[in-house]
């Protein structure tokens, strides 16, 4: 591309900055003869980062020390502009795209906004949006190296007033290396929904890069719902083996099946503590692979991606009618030698769902996408800088939403009735003296639910009750009470005294609010905080900080395949990479370019 002036590209750049989330700023030029040749635009978080530490409250009394945290975290993000020879013009020499870092989202201004919004104005808003992204760093300043100490704490005092609340910790020479943790209502959806279980690795969830293991169920809406979670510092058989013996310890059962990805850890953890139960693979993941592991040209020209997604994915045909088609579409498309494919053959009966259409529930396997739909949905409220007292507090802001969400399908499900009815051609056997009736779909061996036809069938035969037998408990309306998923902590099934007075209170000091809530006076209460920053701080994480922290923070962490050289690489990478190596130099540009675009600044001379 090409400027008309220097100025006109450094305002581009600017621009542009602005729009994907970052602050740039002038950085080194390069000159020849008294002409400028050169010019850079770097990312304003560029350099090498300050090494200092800063505490802001441990100073004198009523005095504070200076606060000084560097911005600089040698991100390489930047733009060079090149001079054109006998004109004004510059055209961009060296782009360079990606940052090691988030990109501003301007979460403290829309706080701001917010509050502002909801206190009717600005003049009504105490503070300014510049206290509400110092929160954010002074938070983070005097948490410090107590983090994990502060977080262990704080589950510990939570267990010691709310007993239902289950969690563990491992340490490795005093430093926190794994965690669990579940609470009331999380048991309470495992005792009713325990027939299928998924858990899957997420990252970035956190500044220490600790694995987060979400563990998930489906509940009687056909909903996800989160029935405990870990953190993990490696993804080893070691880990995740101490892991589900924390979850068989807090549940006291194992699950019916448990569905994982092709990780080699996880499936020999599960293989040790769930020997009860049945390991299914996730369709999903294997069958987002499938465009990775052909060539680029059976992608592009064929409808083989097509044929082979609609044949794994066909829960109504028999093993032996899918290893006729699937041998077809590989001898139709040559691909009797892919290494890849014949592996998933040989383990086909543990992820084609006709081999298990006959098991009860196994539609629930089906879908296997779950884990990482719960992964994408916890990642809206998560963000890799948090430390493990904010990742926690994000964590139950996703609970709150999730169960919201829940109380919201509870109502729809007693409010509204789905229509009963079907185009399609199925056999229904009645049986009417055993009060039985089978359905060539299998849907309700297969979900545990009655299939359209099999209801269709009954309304016809003026049937006016369901056989109990086909009213599975698990998906019974309100199978949990609407004020278990109100509370924070849930109630638990043997819930003592201290507890219900526990309990008691919270809902007290509910009704309080919602009763001064219309009440301009009473909630006009006295504004002025005389307590300390440390105080305030204190309060709102709910545990003090240690003088002398006991547990190290984690560190030293790094995910399967990082910095290794024996990741896989995709088809697209490794045609990406054949491409650059039919390059050519550009004596115009000096730079390395693919023969196609070699010249194509000359366009916008």
């Amino acid at each position: 591309m090409v400027f008309e002036t220097l100025d006109h590209g450094i305002q581009f750049y600017q621009i542009y900055a602005k729009k994907a989330g970052f602050d740039c700023r002038l950085a080194s030029s390069r000159t020849i003869d008294d002409i400028l040749q050169y010019k850079y635009v770097i990312c304003s978080r560029a350099g090498e980062p300050d090494k200092k530490n800063a505490d802001t409250l441990n100073g004198v009394e009523g005095k504070q020390k200076r606060k000084h945290q560097s911005q600089m975290m040698s991100c390489e993000a930047k733009i060079c502009f090149k001079f054109i020879k006998n004109t004004d013009q510059f055209f961009i020499n060296t782009f360079v795209e990606k940052h090691n870092h988030e990109l501003y989202t301007n979460r403290a201004s829309k706080a701001h906004s917010m509050v502002t919004s909801l206190k009717g104005g600005y003049s009504k808003q105490g503070a300014k949006k510049i206290d509400y992204k110092n929160f954010s760093r002074d938070l983070n300043c005097y948490i410090g190296d107590s983090d994990a100490n502060m977080l262990i704490n704080l589950l510990t005092l939570r267990r010691k007033n709310v007993p239902s609340f289950a969690f563990h910790y491992l340490l490795e020479d005093n430093e926190l290396r794994a965690l669990f943790w579940a609470d009331a209502i999380a048991k309470r959806n495992y005792k009713e929904f325990y027939d299928v279980v998924s858990f899957d690795a997420t990252y970035k969830t956190n500044k220490y890069n600790m694995i987060f293991v979400p563990f998930t169920a489906i509940d009687n809406h056909k909903r996800c719902v989160s029935i405990g979670a870990g953190l993990l510092t490696k993804e080893t058989t070691e880990f995740y083996t101490w892991l589900l013996k924390c979850f068989l310890n807090c549940f006291g059962r194992q699950p019916n099946v448990v569905v994982t990805d092709q990780d080699s850890a996880m499936a020999k953890a599960v293989e040790t503590v769930f020997n009860e139960s049945t390991h299914r693979l996730c369709m999903w993941h294997i069958g987002k692979k499938l465009t990775d592991k052909v060539s680029a040209k059976i992608v592009n020209e064929t409808n083989f991606i097509k044929r082979m997604q609609g044949l794994i994915w066909n829960s109504c045909i028999d093993p032996d009618i899918f290893e006729e088609k699937w041998k077809y579409l590989i001898k139709r498309y040559k691909l009797e030698d892919n290494k890849w494919l014949k592996e998933m053959y040989n383990i086909r009966t543990s992820w084609i769902p006709a081999y298990f259409r006959d098991t009860a529930l196994s539609g629930l396997m089906r879908t296997t996408s779950r884990s990482e739909s719960v992964n994408s949905f916890f990642k809206r409220f998560m963000s890799k800088d948090s430390n493990l007292i904010m990742f926690m507090c994000k964590f139950e802001s996703a609970m709150d939403e999730q169960r919201n969400h829940q109380s919201t399908n509870d109502f729809n499900s007693k409010n509204k009735n789905p229509p009963i009815q079907t185009n399609l051609q199925f056999e229904v056997k009645v049986f009417p003296n055993e009060e039985t009736y089978k359905c060539t779909c299998l849907v309700f061996e297969q979900y545990g639910i009655l299939c359209r036809h099999i209801l269709c069938v009954m309304k016809s035969n003026f049937v006016k009750n369901i056989p109990s037998k086909y009213m599975l408990r698990r998906w019974q309306k309100s199978i949990i009470r609407p004020e278990e998923l109100i509370k924070s902590h849930g109630i638990a099934d043997n819930i003592n005294g201290c507890e219900r007075m526990i309990q008691d209170a919270y809902s007290i000091v509910t009704q309080c609010i919602n009763v001064i809530g219309h009440d301009a006076e009473a909630m006009n209460l006295p504004k002025k905080d005389n307590r300390t920053k440390k105080e305030k701080l204190d309060s709102m994480i709910g545990v003090s900080k240690p003088d002398v922290p006991k547990i190290k923070n984690p560190k030293d962490i790094t995910y399967k395949g990082w910095a290794t050289g024996k990741r896989v690489k995709s088809q697209r990478e490794i045609a990406m990479e054949n491409a650059w190596k039919n390059s050519r130099f550009c004596t115009y540009c000096e730079k390395k370019q693919i023969f196609q675009f070699a010249h194509s600044h000359f366009r916008y001379k």
